[in-house]
């Protein structure tokens, strides 16, 4: 892999990290490179699809669902297994990492 595409990768990573307000250290950033490398390398490795074998996937019908109304679940049901509830909403761990 060339110099040049792994700085546009830690670059992005970057990028990624400001719009998402994420905060990672050398060590992540550098895994994130490495895994982002050898993904591209994968997808560079599979076969092209020639156009005349596109169209067998291009021209595939999927007929819309006729809308139906149905009953609803009872709030018992929806938040049975729910670990904690406020206010008839799901309280989910924080997940993102407030950035210092």
């Amino acid at each position: 892999m060339a110099d040049s595409e792994v700085t546009d990768w830690r670059w992005q990573i970057r990028r990624l990290e400001e719009l998402a307000a994420l905060s990672l250290d050398d060590e992540e950033r550098e895994s994130l490179v490495l895994d982002l490398q050898r993904i591209t390398e994968y997808v560079s490795r599979l076969p092209k699809t020639e156009e005349s074998q596109a169209s067998d996937v291009v021209d595939w019908h999927c007929p819309l669902a006729e809308d139906a109304v149905q009953e609803g679940l009872d709030y018992e049901s929806v938040f049975a297994n729910a670990p904690k509830v406020f206010c008839d909403m799901f309280v989910m761990p924080p997940i993102i990492r407030e950035r210092r």
